[in-house]
């Protein structure tokens, strides 16, 4: 896990047992050779207590610590954890600097120090394997899956898509081993068996690997049956939201959509916020949006400092940081092209850029706030008839794990690991509306686009390439392998397809630090209203 920029937080899920056997947590962390150890450091919070603070002077290997915690500020179960942490270039200043400074945590070596790792077994223990599998990324083992016969698929997905649900994030693999297998580079954390049995029962064991296993007892033969004991120990752990759905044609506050008043303490920030319209909006007309805008900023800024406002990633503002500083500038009015605007998700951002005072020493302490944008600002979109331009958005916010599709083509670039993967990372999340079409998605390498069927449509494999080639990045955040393989949607509705962003938006800011004003901002000018 990376954290890069002047400051960062981060936020964790921790599930421990028995707090009574955790004695302190374990963070492992390397930064890189840019960062000014004597004044760069991170906090460590377990449920809003701080637990510990260190510098950040690991810069050419790994490096743990233990902070140690009292067991009464663990609870049993799901923990919070949120680490903060604030880094300052050695020699530089500026938004340049802030690029060149990372501190990264390796997850598979932090986390709980137990004092005895006896007794933890049961369903206790297999959450703690599955969220050690995530985080070190070996995946979940499934054994025994041949034996479900014509029930495979179903036996699977009820299982694999309910914890794939649970953890949320980046997809977690699943990986097919035989019941007897050599131990791989990467000792299991987490494995699931199925064992032909006269019962459909769950049990829970301790493998001689130190595996946690959830062993899967079926009747053979037989539909997939309810498993009330394995729904019960899979809390979700974040749901996968869609941004909210604003209304058309009134101001819309920022804070109805998930906006908080945001201070920025880093000479580079990038605050986004993600918001949704119709997936039947479309303006092709010249009518305008206006965004108002609560600021403020602090006196005596360098010159050239900025606040550039942007939509969709097209630059609509820029707000030189001079002449009204420490005034609260309110419902400042941002007018742009409606047609900036597109239906379904769409992101509001906003960019500072604060150069250094001077560029070639490193930068002060900065403990106050900078720049502040407030959730009182609001957004107005103008009306839209409903209508859908050419494109792949509604069907690919709406694909679900049965929206995916094989044939007899798929296994020559995909594996059952792979399409049970991609099943799993699709449950949850998909848009209601758009999932009522029933799109589809065919799993197959472009060689194989002929096996199809296309219908009356007729596509060239140039013109298929272009639009679902051109960001490869994209594709691969699906982590389910390196194949170079292409997804085509349904040809019914190829006309309103395109690729959507696979992984969810974090906070948005790399580098800006976000917190509710709660007169946090008296410092900044008098009359600032905490809404």
């Amino acid at each position: 896990m990376r954290f890069d920029g002047e400051s960062r937080t981060l936020d964790f899920a921790l599930f421990v047992p028995d707090p009574s056997q955790m004695h302190a947590l374990r963070v492992s962390t390397l930064s890189s050779i840019n960062v000014l150890p004597e004044r760069s450091r991170f906090r460590v919070y377990i449920n809003d207590t701080l637990v510990g603070e260190l510098q950040l002077n690991n810069v050419t290997e790994f490096g743990a610590v233990d902070f140690p915690v009292g067991a009464s500020v663990m609870l049993p179960g799901q923990n919070h954890v949120r680490i903060e942490l604030v880094q300052y270039h050695r020699i530089y200043c500026g938004p340049e600097a802030s690029f060149a400074l990372w501190s990264d945590i390796d997850l598979a070596n932090s986390g709980a120090v137990l004092s005895s790792a006896e007794g933890i077994s049961g369903q206790d223990g297999f959450m703690m394997g599955i969220a050690a599998a995530a985080a070190i990324g070996s995946g979940i083992e499934i054994r025994g899956a041949d034996g479900l016969i014509d029930y495979r698929d179903a036996w699977i997905s009820q299982i694999t898509q309910r914890i794939s649900a649970a953890l949320g994030g980046d997809p977690i693999p699943f990986r097919f081993t035989e019941y007897w297998s050599v131990q791989g580079e990467m000792r299991s954390a987490a494995r699931i068996t199925f064992l032909p049995s006269t019962v459909t029962r769950l049990s829970f064991r301790t493998a001689g690997d130190g595996a946690q296993v959830m062993v899967v007892e079926f009747i053979p033969g037989e539909r997939p049956q309810a498993l009330p004991e394995f729904e019960n120990i899979l809390p979700r752990v974040a749901e996968r939201r869609q941004p909210v759905l604003i209304d058309t044609e009134r101001p819309v506050a920022l804070s109805e959509f998930g906006f908080t008043t945001t201070e920025v303490r880093d000479r580079y920030a990038l605050i986004e916020q993600r918001f949704r319209l119709p997936e039947d909006y479309v303006v092709l007309t010249n009518a305008k949006a206006e965004l108002a805008l609560d600021y403020i900023y602090v006196p005596n800024l360098p010159e050239g400092a900025m606040l550039l406002v942007h939509i969709n990633g097209e630059n609509v503002r820029l707000l030189p940081l001079r002449g009204e500083a420490g005034e609260l500038i309110e419902q400042f009015p941002v007018r742009f092209e409606a047609r900036l605007l597109r239906s379904g998700i769409n992101t509001l951002a906003f960019e500072t850029i604060i150069p250094g005072a001077p560029a070639d020493l490193p930068c002060p302490t900065q403990d106050a706030a900078m720049v502040a944008v407030g959730e009182a600002s609001s957004l107005m979109v103008p009306f839209s008839p409903s209508m859908y331009m050419p494109d792949m958005h509604i069907a690919f916010a709406g694909l679900t794990p049965e929206s995916v599709l094989t044939n007899d083509m798929s296994s020559r670039s995909f594996d059952d690991n792979d399409v049970v993967t991609l099943r799993a990372a699709l449950s949850g999340g998909e848009d209601p509306q758009a999932a009522t079409l029933h799109p589809r998605l065919h799993l197959l390498s472009m060689d194989d686009l002929g096996s199809v069927p296309l219908g009356g449509y007729q596509f060239s494999r140039q013109a298929i390439e272009a639009a679902l080639m051109s960001e490869p990045a994209a594709i691969a955040g699906l982590s389910i392998g390196d194949c170079a393989a292409q997804f085509v949607a349904d040809p019914d509705r190829a006309h309103r397809i395109r690729p959507p962003p696979l992984r969810a938006a974090g906070s948005g800011c790399a580098a800006a630090s976000r917190r509710r004003c709660n007169g946090c901002t008296r410092a900044l000018a008098r009359g600032w209203s905490n809404g």
